[in-house]
């Protein structure tokens, strides 16, 4: 016979072993991870302000019991602020300028890039040339406005200034003479440098003599020149960079 015995509110609790308190624990951690599990998978409205970025949080073990997952940080899109920077931070014009877009979570929205030179971009982390300015070199600010993908408004960062400064050309060749008497095959080697970034460079050479039915050229290395008369000459070099930045190069020699 089987006796009930009746259950007594008052009658001294039962003590639970470890092994039993170790599986409630994972019981109770069981369902919070699945509790979780079924809320990040429901999709939320597109721009939402409550998207979730589940990350791992120092709680973890003392909500769940060392066995259940961390509970998810929410990250606010309209409390993210408009943040960039730019390389290089000064450069010889011309010169392209790359900037990079630190803004948290850039894909939740739209960007519109404005520059002092008048360029404007709605790039991400945008590449731009500049190649406006003067000789005398200038600064040029540039800022990044933001909104939500759904148009809502958002911040723009304060502008952020950089430099171009203008190019510097240095006229220089190297010549080779066969002989220093007359005739003598000259060979030139152009050695001009340019600080541009982006260099480009025109140039025309002089060989002054009078032997030479073209004593001009553009080219940037010139072919070989025979001079056939014993005499003074001058050979030179000009160099001509942005802004119209030149640079003239003079070698006199004599030939006998």
């Amino acid at each position: 016979m089987h006796i009930i015995t009746p259950y007594d509110p008052w009658s001294p609790k039962k003590k639970k072993t470890w092994q039993e308190e170790l599986w409630e624990q994972n019981q109770i951690a069981e369902i919070e991870a699945q509790i979780l599990a079924e809320a990040s998978s429901k999709s939320l409205p597109e721009n939402s302000p409550a998207i979730a970025a589940a990350t791992v949080g120092g709680m973890a073990n003392t909500m769940t019991g060392g066995g259940g997952k961390p509970p998810p940080q929410f990250f606010n899109p309209q409390s993210a602020q408009a943040n960039f920077d730019r390389s290089p931070t000064t450069a010889a014009a011309p010169a392209r300028v790359q900037f990079t877009n630190l803004t948290p979570n850039p894909s939740l929205y739209t960007f519109n890039w404005l520059f002092s030179d008048g360029q404007t971009s709605t790039a991400v982390s945008p590449s731009i040339l500049f190649n406006t300015g003067s000789t005398a070199g200038y600064g040029l600010t540039a800022s990044l406005a933001m909104s939500g993908s759904n148009g809502a408004p958002g911040t723009r960062s304060p502008d952020v200034y950089f430099v171009l400064t203008p190019p510097t050309v240095t006229s220089r060749f190297t010549m080779v003479s066969s002989s220093k008497t007359a005739p003598s095959t000259f060979t030139f080697t152009n050695t001009t440098t340019n600080t541009s970034q982006i260099p480009s460079t025109n140039y025309l050479w002089l060989f002054g003599s009078s032997s030479l039915a073209n004593s001009s050229s553009v080219l940037e290395t010139p072919p070989t020149f025979i001079y056939t008369k014993a005499g003074a000459y001058t050979a030179s070099l000009q160099a001509t960079g942005s802004y119209a930045v030149t640079s003239l190069y003079t070698q006199s020699f004599v030939l006998t």
